[in-house]
């Protein structure tokens, strides 16, 4: 009778088991549906290192502008005018001490105005100029200048800077500028007074030699005729004192028959040279 009962009981106890168990197997199930669904839609190991790449990527897009201007100002001044690698071809027509006349033919220039200190302004238009040449024009179309680069202060801290485009004698012939900072302007032939000063451009060296240069050809068929400019040829150097520039001065022969100054003054400027 006893074992009777207890044959009768495991059914239920199973059926009981059974049912506390299934509440079980359900939350299994459903973790394990769960667990695959997310292996489903987890981006690879491939993609994720290709996610991983391209974050810092994003937050670095800036980078590559900011090292350019941090490489270009390691550079030295006036680094730009390495870009054009011809020059002017001038004749030398007299040589009176440290100064030198030369004739300059008639072309086309590119030019443009900045406003600042010397060197700023230059840099500042130096960059106009190459974009310019480069092929930021209407026609997209690359030129080579020839040096030198010049600079002319037209008002208190204004200045104008230009370099004569190659090839060019006709400023309809030139690729027209996108804006009105690049100007194209005919030269017309000029006869100039070149003088060599030691240390780089600057105002007070312009200032001494339009001076000496005044001084220099006061007993000579040359006069004065306009105000001076810097002739660039070169980069600066990492030694500013080690720098050389030109500054010429536009000068006319005197007119026929027209009386010299009178008996000539001994000037110390014109037989020392001109430093900066």
């Amino acid at each position: 009778m006893v074992s009777l009962a207890i044959l009768r009981m495991r059914p239920a106890m199973y059926d009981r088991r059974a049912t506390e168990a299934a509440p079980n197997l359900d939350a299994v199930e459903t973790r394990t549906r769960r667990d695959r669904a997310a292996q489903l839609t987890r981006p690879s190991s491939k993609d994720a290192a290709s996610d991983d790449d391209s974050i810092p990527i994003r937050r670095l897009g800036k980078l590559p502008t900011a090292i350019l201007k941090y490489c270009e100002r390691l550079l030295p001044r006036d680094w730009r005018v390495l870009q054009w690698s011809m020059e002017t071809d001038e004749i030398a027509v007299e040589s009176l001490g440290s100064v030198e006349i030369r004739r300059v033919p008639a072309g086309c220039i590119a030019q443009t105005c900045a406003e600042g200190d010397m060197d700023k302004a230059r840099g500042v238009a130096l960059s106009r100029l190459a974009e310019y040449l480069s092929g930021d024009n209407r026609d997209g179309v690359s030129l080579d200048a020839e040096r030198p680069v010049v600079q002319q202060r037209y008002a208190a801290g204004a200045w104008a800077v230009s370099v004569r485009i190659a090839a060019i004698q006709n400023a309809a012939a030139a690729p027209a500028p996108r804006g009105s900072s690049i100007s194209i302007v005919l030269q017309d032939p000029a006869t100039l007074a070149i003088v060599k000063v030691n240390g780089g451009p600057c105002e007070q060296a312009i200032t001494r030699t339009e001076a000496a240069v005044a001084a220099a050809l006061e007993h000579t068929r040359w006069i004065v005729s306009g105000p001076a400019a810097v002739r660039i040829h070169a980069p600066g150097s990492l030694l500013p004192f080690a720098d050389i520039c030109e500054l010429a001065i536009p000068v006319v022969e005197r007119a026929f028959g027209a009386a010299l100054p009178a008996a000539r003054k001994e000037r110390a400027t014109t037989a020392s040279p001109l430093v900066r």
